[in-house]
């Protein structure tokens, strides 16, 4: 039995992935992990290995594309495939680390707005930035998880392992989706997972920031399904 395992990005719900999950429904077996309870990718991941049973593919957006290689590195036997969205696997750098640093210790000051116009203006491209829908659904996920599940995912991001060994020694489908102009996960980091993947698939999609499966929904799933399709002969 393979069960898909969607892992949202920070502060992100299971609403995030809900137009692909509507349209896999009944067709095969998934669950949303839980990216709200830990501090470390190693803990959110093993909480994915003993909720799930058998083989899995990890299904990760940005942070969840972190986690989603833990998953490999931790259990590369029961990882069967993995589907990237706007992600990398490099580590973080030290300026990163004291960037993120910054980011946490300024949330924790007055009200915590999550995700305001400015974040939006800088993590959509610019088809997207005129949707007012997903202003919206931004906004409210981000209000749904709160300072304190953001400070432990920023935490998550800051403390992540090197996975890219892991993927050099696998030869499962990876699936990369980029956003040509995501500026938080610029295209080449998951270029470089296609360069060190073995069965790699890689699509950059124009005029798409950080949240291509918001930005691009019907774009995004049919490359996701066709992906799946190709792969493991399930028709999706």
């Amino acid at each position: 039995m393979i069960t898909i395992v969607f892992i949202p990005g920070v502060l992100n719900t299971d609403e995030i992935f809900l137009n692909i999950k509507n349209s896999i429904q009944g067709k095969i077996d998934f669950i949303t992990a839980d990216t709200f309870s830990f501090d470390n990718f190693t803990d959110m991941a093993n909480n994915i290995l003993n909720e799930v049973e058998g083989d899995i593919i990890p299904v990760g957006l940005s942070m969840g594309g972190y986690c989603a290689l833990e998953l490999l590195r931790l259990s590369p036997d029961r990882i069967k495939a993995i589907a990237l969205f706007n992600t990398g696997a490099k580590p973080p750098t030290k300026e990163q680390i004291i960037q993120r640093q910054k980011i946490i210790n300024s949330s924790k000051i007055g009200k915590f707005i999550g995700v305001g116009n400015t974040i939006i203006n800088t993590i959509l491209g610019k088809k997207a930035l005129k949707d007012k829908n997903i202003h919206k659904l931004l906004k409210k996920m981000a209000t749904h998880c709160g300072r304190d599940v953001f400070v432990r995912q920023q935490q998550c991001i800051i403390n992540r392992l090197d996975p890219r060994q892991a993927i050099k020694e696998v030869n499962i489908p990876i699936l990369c989706i980029a956003g040509q102009c995501d500026k938080i996960t610029p295209p080449k980091l998951l270029r470089e997972v296609d360069e060190i993947g073995n069965n790699t698939t890689y699509f950059e999609i124009a005029d798409c920031g950080h949240m291509s499966i918001l930005e691009y929904p019907q774009t995004t799933s049919k490359m996701f399904k066709n992906w799946i399709k190709i792969n493991f002969y399930i028709d999706l």
